[in-house]
């Protein structure tokens, strides 16, 4: 058996899990209401596994959905670092410690996301490479 055709499913289930973690295990759960950038961008959650899908089964468009979802791992991974980066210095600087806080908690769960998302993205880079590779030939 081709262990290739289990192995290209892990993307579309790791994207189910991190949406699935990103929204239903949040340490937000006492705020009324999240701010407007959460209601505005949480549909755009449901797109990575659309585009990992599209990329598994339309071979005719595979490369440009793959662009799109490296585009997306990149920026996730973009994302995830300033926030940590934020989130820590303004902790800092207000003198809360981070382990009463739930910056600690949240930043296990997206350290986690961000290691995933750089081998992910690596990966796939790797995947398309060796896909799109042409031998050259000699005359």
């Amino acid at each position: 058996m081709n262990p290739y055709r289990y192995i290209r499913w892990l993307p579309l289930v790791y994207e189910v899990v991190r949406l699935t973690m990103l929204i239903a295990v949040y340490p937000e759960y006492a705020m009324k209401s999240f701010p407007v950038s959460w209601y505005a961008a949480s549909p755009l959650l449901v797109l990575c596994p659309i585009l990992v899908l599209l990329y598994l089964f339309d071979d005719a468009y595979s490369t440009v959905y793959f662009r799109v979802y490296s585009l997306t791992k990149f920026l996730s991974a973009l994302g995830i670092t300033t926030y940590i980066i934020g989130e820590s210095t303004a902790a800092l600087a207000n003198r809360l410690s981070l382990n009463g806080n739930y910056v600690l908690k949240r930043f296990g769960l997206l350290l986690i996301f961000l290691v995933f998302d750089v081998i992910l993205y690596i990966t796939l880079l790797k995947w398309e490479r060796k896909k799109n590779h042409t031998d050259v030939i000699d005359c």
